[in-house]
């Protein structure tokens, strides 16, 4: 059974919001699993999107019983396909990640499959796609108050099914480029309906504003009070792998001290290994003007 490391599950979500500021984006959650001994697998780690480079973060299996530190897998041949057509070649470059040679980067709506070998390892694979992004038509601000009132309008593609994630970004200080999401509730139905009350990062899906025009309310609790720190409200919009691997890790997360939860496994969708590729786009919005 998988069990998450909390640790590299915030350290994910830092990572997520580098890469909203067109960083390179990694993720680094690491499971164990229990294995028959001296039968490791791949385990690879990858969310990508439009505004960063190709990469991927590799690592050894490991049991749940085996207490060594997570060993990263470095000898690795790394492809990123498109169909039959070769994408990006990633290279190692220091610890468990790969990245491609060129700034070549995913497209909305492209579809990619990960290729991935390594001396003493099953051949592993994966495929997902990079979801056009749904924008943010517009916010509403109220700072008359503490938390802040926002509401942002957006509309829901219809016909498709849709998934997001949403945050609100702000400096940790006066003057600084340093983004980080910030603490936010919602009393919204589509917050509720997943039991995603109180959080920095909701995921949500589209099951009751297929195909509408929606205004989400939130109340966000910056560092700061100051109206005119550079923040953001960012739309995600992401793929269902996504969607069900976070889920999956925010439900370990929140349920880590509670020895009655019920186990839940952490979503994978790599053949022949462990770990997620899985891909979203980005629509960034400045509260205030810039």
């Amino acid at each position: 059974m998988l069990r998450k490391q909390t640790t590299l599950v915030r350290t994910v979500r830092t990572t997520l919001i580098l890469s909203m500021l067109f960083a390179s984006y990694g993720c680094e959650t690491i499971v164990d699993v229990d294995l028959p001994e001296n039968r490791p697998v791949l385990v690879a780690n990858s969310l990508f999107n439009p505004d960063s480079v190709w990469q991927v973060r590799l690592y050894k299996s490991k049991s749940s019983l085996d207490r060594d530190p997570i060993e990263a897998v470095s000898n690795a041949s790394v492809r990123i396909m498109d169909g039959e057509n070769l994408v990006a070649l990633l290279t190692h470059v220091g610890g468990a990640m790969y990245r491609a040679r060129t700034n070549k980067t995913p497209r909305p709506g492209g579809t990619y499959t990960l290729k991935a070998t390594a001396p003493g390892f099953d051949p592993i694979e994966a495929s997902d796609f990079v979801p056009v992004p749904v924008p943010i038509q517009s916010v509403d601000v109220d700072i008359t108050s503490s938390p802040f009132k926002l509401t942002f309008h957006f509309s829901d593609p219809p016909e498709i099914k849709n998934y997001y994630q949403v945050l609100v970004l702000s400096p940790v200080a006066m003057g600084s480029k340093r983004l980080l999401p910030v603490w936010m509730e919602s009393d919204d139905l589509i917050f509720q309906e997943l039991g995603d009350v109180d959080m920095d990062a909701a995921l949500f899906d589209d099951s009751l504003i297929s195909g509408k025009n929606y205004s989400l309310k939130l109340r966000a609790y910056p560092f700061g009070t100051d109206p005119m720190r550079q923040m953001y409200v960012v739309l995600l919009s992401v793929t269902e792998s996504y969607y069900k691997y976070m889920k999956a890790t925010e439900f370990q997360e929140n349920n880590e001290d509670n020895p009655f939860a019920t186990p839940i496994q952490v979503y994978n969708n790599i053949e022949n290994g462990l770990g997620i590729f899985a891909g979203f786009s980005i629509s960034k919005y400045p509260l205030f003007d810039q």
